[in-house]
Formats: C-alpha cells, sequence, structure tokens
C-alpha cells in the first residue's frame, strides 16, 4: 500500500509511506532507491517509517490486506501441518508483484520492449515457478512493475524466494506477493480504490 501525504491545500507534501508485508523487501527497498534519481534533478530519500505512539494507533490494515495476510498465514500453517492437500485452494496466493524489472526510460525508440520484457520474464518465471496463467507489464510504471498469477501458490511461493534479490538488467529485484491494494498502472479516484479494494477482498474470501 502507497500513502502518499497531503497539505492543509490538498497538494503533495512529497512524503509517503510504502507498506510491504516482507521486511526484507523494505530493506531492499532502501538500499536500492534512497538517494536515487526518480527523475531529472529530482533525488529520493528513502528510510525505515517512524511512527508516534498516536500514530500508531491510527494505522490500521484495509479489509484485502487483512485478508491476504490471513491468507499467507492459513497456508503456512497448512504446509506445516501437512492438512493442505490442494496446491491451487490459497488462490489469493497465486499472484506476485516484480518491481524494479525496468525503467520507462528504456522503452524510448524502442517499439518491441515491452514485448521482449515480457517473453524474458515469462520464461524466466516459468523456468522459477512453473506454469503461469496471466503476465501483465505496467507499461510506463515509474516502479519498474510486472504482475505474474502462476498456476499454483507454490509456484508463487518458489519465485519471491528465488527472485526477491536477485539482480535483474543490473537492477535488483523485489519480489512480494501482491496486497490487493496497489494499483502499478493508472491513476483512480478515492472511491475506485475502495471499490476495488473491497472486490479484491471479497475474492480472497471466496476462494
Amino acid at each position: 500500500m502507497v500513502k502518499v501525504y497531503q497539505d492543509d491545500t490538498g497538494g503533495n507534501k512529497g512524503d509517503a509511506v510504502v507498506h510491504y508485508f516482507q521486511p526484507l523487501s523494505a530493506q531492499t527497498a532502501i538500499e536500492v532507491l534512497n538517494d536515487s534519481m526518480i527523475r531529472p534533478n529530482v533525488t529520493v530519500h528513502v528510510e525505515k517509517a517512524k511512527f508516534n505512539a498516536t500514530e500508531a494507533k491510527k494505522t490500521k490494515l484495509l479489509p484485502a490486506q487483512a485478508a491476504v495476510i490471513r491468507r499467507v498465514k492459513q497456508a503456512k500453517i497448512q504446509e506445516m501441518t501437512g492438512w493442505d492437500e490442494d496446491p491451487n485452494r490459497s488462490a489469493g496466493l497465486r499472484i506476485v508483484i516484480l518491481k524494479n524489472m525496468f525503467h520507462p526510460s528504456e522503452a524510448i525508440g524502442d517499439n518491441s520492449f515491452y514485448q521482449q520484457l515480457e517473453e524474458e520474464i515469462g520464461l524466466e518465471c516459468q523456468r522459477v515457478g512453473g506454469p503461469i496463467e496471466k503476465l501483465t507489464v505496467f507499461k510506463g510504471s515509474p516502479f519498474g512493475a510486472v504482475c505474474i498469477k502462476f498456476k499454483d501458490c507454490a509456484g508463487a511461493e518458489k519465485c519471491i524466494e528465488t527472485m526477491d534479490g536477485r539482480w535483474f538488467g543490473e537492477k535488483r529485484v523485489m519480489c512480494e506477493w501482491f496486497d490487493g491494494v496497489t494499483n502499478y498502472k493508472v491513476e483512480e479516484s478515492e472511491e475506485d480504490q475502495k471499490k476495488r479494494i473491497e472486490e479484491f477482498g471479497d475474492w480472497l474470501e471466496s476462494n
């Protein structure tokens, strides 16, 4: 989840908080992005967020995030106890996000860039985690984001274990479960975001 802070006039203050499910992903983001130039003459500072007691009390998980966390815990329990006999049961745990896979500037003047990138990532992820059902490259994403839906949750988990922290084209990859909240494609209204989050949470609970 990404939260952008605004001032009293409704304008962006230039500060934001990004929530990760995995501590390693957060640390990797700090190492890769801190003091990097996100656009000409604009350097970003990235550090571990610090909240006071009042802010901590106000921080609540969105329904879809809570659902994802529940599914992760359930899958881990089933894995340790051997209760889960169906590898496709945890449908909500088949979707992963790969970040830092490209920079939008790489596509300038190259009409085949995204197609070639999709093919390369698809082949590598299938080699690592097995069959995939869908792969989406978010063209122009400042995060260099790619979303992959695996045929089963075991493949998705293997992808995270293998790809997170790897180097791809001189960039360090971040790979984690899709939180059902972050929209890597387009800007959306608060109402649209709320609707999408609720729908994703309902879908998780029904699968």
